[in-house]
Parts: structure tokens; C-alpha cells; sequence
């Protein structure tokens, strides 16, 4: 449960915020309370709920009803401590009398981690997961659940299959959603119900990454290393960018996933130089302006091993560094590092979800001082920037999650 960020103080304000007042702690607590007299010594009495405790005496400490709290004779200028797991709970009763936050009280800072745990355990969002697992069992990127489009809740820990198939990358297409059904060579665009309403034939196979705006649709082509511009209008053909002079059909360069912000197209790669095949893994982000696009691409980074799902994030560009399982942010920063084949972001400045894919290098990444485990479970983790803390979501019966979105 989040509450009011004034309520978390350290220690160091704390004894600055207390001199000259009573100290009062609210919950009789057998470990907090403890935890907090060896830090704050003048405490002038506790206050607990439970009417046992009244007029007894704790840690020679004298302890009375929270009443003594609210009466008004008692005119003392105070700081309240609370020392209670119910910390949301006491927060509300202090406010509703008249208390301040962080000004009349605070909570005990070794709450602080707790509360963290709490907030990301409690998150109640849904997630929209794509997965790329082939419904033929007999295939080798198949799975016991097979692909498509499934709805994660967070808070229930529970996934449901909406729309079956071989999905890669989804993006937002006004109040709807699209996406590349790989196998298929179809566009398939879907509502919030997830009722396709409207289907469109591609002109090649190995379409991945897709992204949009309110006037184009870009594709990304693995195989051609191409990125194909639609009218989002009437899906009629744009221009067509190929990443190689050559325009061959052999994935030199492995084109993937795509996004756009301010008429910028981002597209991710595993070889910039088009070598990954002989082991030459200079994976690239590159920036084509789509206003000019006769003056070629931008390589912003080629120093990435297998990158995937480029994504503007709180007006920053992101992306994921697969194979090395980083979330970069800032172009270059590796903000998180996670262990597993990362795929599929997105957030909100504050909680990102990073989608992870069963791993089938992991030789090519295995620490011979078996220093650092490998996780090969498919699934996705729900990670606070602000505290580093993450989540992890099993899809335990999937192989492969290309993307994922907080709807």
C-alpha cells in the first residue's frame, strides 16, 4: 500500500526534527520498537491499541491508549514514532486528528524496506504478455501453452490466453492493439477485448518488431533486414528502409524490434557490421529520422550482445541488452541487470516489466568460476527503480515472451 512519502524520514532527520519535543512511539512492538530505542534514547511514553498494555510498562518505558494522544489538554509539542506493522492504518488515525505527516510524525525508518516489499507485492495492474512459442508441439520453440496473446494480473498472480497464435512485438494503435502473427504473415489488430478487428496480409515472412503512430506503422523484417512503413490509415505501403546495401534475404544483421517517439524510428539488431553468424556480436541501436530518411541510419550504440525492445520510458530511450540480461536506460546505462534472456519492456519511470525468455546460449554466457546462475524460466519481472527490488512472474508452461505492456 503506498501512502504519503512525508511519513519516511532517517534517523538523521529524525533526531533533528526531535529536539526540544516528546517523543512518543505508537505500537508496542516487540521487534520495531526494540529496534528503535537504539536509535532515538529520550522517548517519553508509548501508546498502544491494546487496552492490556494501559498504564503498564515496557522496556521500562510507560505505555497508555492511543487517547492520551488526542486530548486536548495535553498541549506538549510531540513527534510521533510509529513503531507498528498497522503503520498505514495509524498513519490514517493521526491524520484524521489533526497530525502531519513528516512535520507530527513519521514511521519508523526500518519500516522503510518493508513498506517497499509491500508496495511491489501489491501492485494491481494487468500486463499484456506476447508470446512467440509455435503451437506445433513437434517445433522446437514450441511449449505445453503454446503462444499468443495472454492478460497477467499482477496482484492475483494469474494468466489467461486470449488470443492463440505466434506473436512478437505489440504495440498501441489508437484504442486498440497490434501485432504481427509471425507464422501467419498477418497484421492483427485487437481491441481491449481482445477481438481481432482487423486483419492484414504481410508481403513476406519473418515479420518481428512492429511500432506506430497516429499516421504510420512500422514493421521490422529479421529475415530481409527491412523495416517496412504502412499507413496506419488504410495499411497501404509507405517506403521501405533496407538496413544492408545488399538487400539479401539472409538476416546478416538480424533486425528485431522497433519503437518510435518524436518521428524517430529505433530499431535494435544483434550485428551491426552484419557478422553475428561467424560469432561478431556488435549488437546495435540505430536511430532513422523519419522525416529524412535518405540520409540512412544513426547508430546510437553497437556494443550490445542480441538487444531487443527499444521503448521511450519516462523520456528516456531504453532498451534490453538480452543476452547480457541488462535494462540500459540513458542509451548506454545499465540500470538493472537481470539473469535471464531478456525481452519485452516497457514502464512507467518508476516499475518496468522485463519479460525473460528461456535461454538456449547459456554456454555462451556461463561463468566458469560458477560465480553467477543462469535462470531459464520464461516469465517477467515486475523491478523498482527507486528501491532495486524485483518480482518475478513465472509463465512456467511458455518457452518464449517477446513483449509485455501494463495496460
Amino acid at each position: 500500500m503506498t501512502i504519503n512519502s512525508s511519513i519516511w524520514k532517517s534517523w538523521a532527520e529524525i533526531s533533528n526534527i526531535t529536539k526540544n519535543k516528546e517523543i512518543i512511539l505508537y505500537g508496542r512492538s516487540e521487534d520495531w520498537l526494540p529496534k528503535t530505542l537504539k536509535k532515538i534514547k529520550n522517548v517519553n511514553y508509548i501508546v498502544d491499541g491494546n487496552k492490556i498494555y494501559n498504564n503498564t510498562k515496557y522496556l521500562d518505558i510507560e505505555v497508555f491508549l492511543p487517547e492520551k494522544l488526542f486530548d486536548k489538554t495535553n498541549n506538549q509539542d510531540k513527534y510521533i514514532i510509529i513503531t507498528s506493522s498497522l503503520y498505514f492504518q495509524i498513519a490514517d488515525t493521526l491524520i484524521e486528528n489533526g497530525y502531519v505527516p513528516g512535520h507530527d510524525f513519521c514511521c519508523c525508518p526500518e519500516f522503510k524496506d518493508y513498506s517497499d516489499l509491500e508496495n511491489i507485492k501489491n501492485l494491481d495492474k494487468n500486463i499484456l504478455v506476447s508470446s512467440s512459442d509455435y503451437l506445433e508441439k513437434s517445433r522446437a520453440r514450441s511449449s505445453a501453452n503454446g503462444g499468443g496473446i495472454y492478460e497477467y494480473n499482477l496482484l492475483e498472480c494469474e494468466y489467461e490466453l486470449k488470443i492463440p497464435g505466434v506473436y512478437r512485438q505489440v504495440d498501441r494503435l489508437g484504442n486498440n492493439f497490434i501485432g504481427v502473427e509471425y507464422v501467419r504473415g498477418e497484421l492483427h489488430v485487437f481491441d481491449k477485448n481482445y477481438n481481432i478487428v482487423h486483419c492484414h496480409n504481410l508481403d513476406a515472412a519473418n515479420y518481428c518488431g512492429i511500432a506506430c503512430t497516429d499516421k504510420l506503422i512500422s514493421i521490422v523484417n529479421a529475415a530481409s533486414d527491412s523495416v517496412t512503413l504502412l499507413s496506419s490509415k488504410d495499411f497501404s505501403l509507405l517506403d521501405k528502409i533496407h538496413y544492408a546495401d545488399s538487400k539479401d534475404t539472409s538476416s546478416n544483421h538480424h533486425l528485431n524490434d522497433c519503437c518510435v517517439n518524436e518521428n524517430k524510428l529505433y530499431v535494435t539488431m544483434f550485428s551491426n557490421t552484419g557478422r553475428w553468424k561467424n560469432g561478431i556480436f556488435d549488437g546495435a541501436l540505430v536511430e532513422y529520422d523519419l522525416d529524412n530518411l535518405s540520409q540512412g541510419p544513426l547508430v546510437l550504440t553497437d556494443t550490445a550482445w542480441m538487444p531487443h525492445s527499444p521503448e521511450f520510458i519516462d523520456d528516456e530511450i531504453c532498451y534490453l541488452d538480452s543476452m547480457r540480461g541488462n535494462l540500459m536506460t540513458c542509451n548506454q546505462y545499465p540500470t538493472a541487470h537481470f539473469d535471464y534472456f531478456a525481452r519485452g519492456l516497457d514502464g512507467d519511470g518508476r516499475y518496468y516489466i522485463v519479460g525473460a525468455s528461456e535461454n538456449m546460449y547459456t554456454s555462451r554466457i556461463k561463468d566458469s568460476g560458477g560465480k553467477q546462475t543462469i535462470m531459464v524460466n520464461a516469465g517477467f519481472s515486475i523491478f523498482d527503480r527507486e528501491t532495486n527490488m524485483r518480482r518475478f512472474h513465472p509463465f512456467m508452461h511458455n518457452m518464449n515472451i517477446h513483449d509485455v505492456i501494463f495496460l
